[in-house]
């Protein structure tokens, strides 16, 4: 992500606001509350120490990326 005009002490106080999206292929090979405990976590890490902060999730269960974008 790139920030334009903006520095460090500048981004702590205005708080940027962030939107997390998230996803696991199948419920078959990963457990989709664990996927997107430790993908908010990562997420979370790296946008809390400028000031963001997660405002709102989305999360999609089971949509493979290995099928043909016609399907």
């Amino acid at each position: 992500m790139r920030i334009s005009n903006s520095t460090p002490s500048s981004i702590a106080l205005t708080g940027l606001r962030f939107a997390f999206y998230g996803r696991v292929s199948t419920e078959d090979n990963q457990d989709p509350e664990a996927s997107r405990n430790w993908q908010v976590s990562r997420a979370a890490a790296l946008v809390e120490p400028m000031g963001g902060r997660i405002v709102v999730q989305f999360f999609d269960v089971g949509m493979s990326r290995s099928l043909p974008w016609k399907r």
